[in-house]
């Protein structure tokens, strides 16, 4: 027996972007302020792709950065800001002005929602909504009977992304996405995420050859057959943290929260972190290699 040629799915940052279309409803992987595809981000900016929608979990400076560059209509989430770095400037901004439509949902009927798209189902049933006033606002949850005990319940829409973006520790180039086996939520949801959707684009910290990958079958839970495209982006999560890898950049997210307070700060830090860079390569220089060495996580145990 046959079987078909595995194909080499590295390509170069700016070309897995292309397959990022205006109005597209997108899914970014991470969770919070950790291990966010923010290099993939910054160049959707660059390409000026506009009229997304984000469906998240908890969502953070990847959302904000979004629409703070205009790059998103909506937003369909539980949370948008920083944990320990305060609120989102441009995300409180824009909906506080009705500049951005923002659909809510909690934060576990967000995971939900993936979990639907996975199983290829058009909506996941809830249990614990009746009396809350989400389902008085959100339209798009709809209450129904359960065929079996006749409870009141209620059927949340699955997220359905066109395109699921995540950021990873490293990859083989057939596209087999390496996972660490002690994980946070950020990377079990990044798991999941790539389950919902056909066209998964990951960025990866490193390249690694598929001899590898044979010794440690295990620590692939993202398939190739599930990966469209792999790029190489070191430091690809900044300033978020990568786990196992380096910590989040407080320094800049300071300047950052700093660059939010008007519009014209705001357009400096994106024309000198994004239009003005090159590539990824040209912002980690002004990021700067010293000051990138400094969040390395080092193993000191022998």
């Amino acid at each position: 027996m046959s079987f078909p040629k595995r194909s080499k799915k590295i390509i170069n940052l700016e070309d897995a972007v292309k397959n990022i279309n205006k109005g597209d409803t997108i899914a970014i992987g991470g969770f919070a302020i950790y291990q966010r595809p923010m290099a993939f981000v910054r160049e959707i900016i660059k390409q000026k792709i506009k009229n997304l929608t984000v469906i998240g979990v908890t969502n953070s400076i990847e959302s904000d950065i979004l629409i703070g560059a205009n790059s998103l209509k909506s937003i369909e989430t539980s949370y948008v800001g920083f944990e320990k770095y305060g609120l989102a400037p441009n995300f409180r901004n824009y909906a506080e002005k009705g500049k951005i439509k923002v659909i809510d949902y909690p934060e576990l009927i967000c995971i939900d929602r993936f979990r639907a798209s996975q199983e290829n189902l058009d909506f996941w049933p809830a249990a614990g909504l009746g009396g809350t006033d989400i389902v008085k606002l959100n339209k798009n949850i709809k209450k129904f009977l359960c065929p079996i005990t006749k409870k009141i319940l209620h059927a949340v829409p699955a997220a359905k992304p066109n395109v699921a973006i995540i950021h990873a520790l490293a990859a083989d180039e057939f596209g087999n996405i390496i996972s660490p086996s002690y994980k946070n939520m950020a990377q079990s949801l990044d798991i999941l995420i790539s389950r919902s959707c056909e066209n998964t684009l990951v960025t990866v910290e490193k390249i690694v050859s598929n001899n590898f990958i044979k010794k440690h079958p295990n620590l692939i839970e993202i398939p190739n057959h599930r990966v469209k495209s792999i790029s190489l982006a070191p430091f690809g999560a900044h300033p978020t943290s990568m786990l196992g890898k380096y910590s989040d950049d407080e320094e800049h997210w300071n300047e950052y929260i700093r660059a939010s307070d008007n519009n014209e700060s705001f357009k400096k830090y994106i024309n000198k972190y994004i239009h003005s860079s090159k590539n990824n390569d040209d912002y980690l220089n002004k990021i700067g290699g010293a000051h990138l060495s400094s969040l390395l996580q080092v193993d000191t145990q022998k």
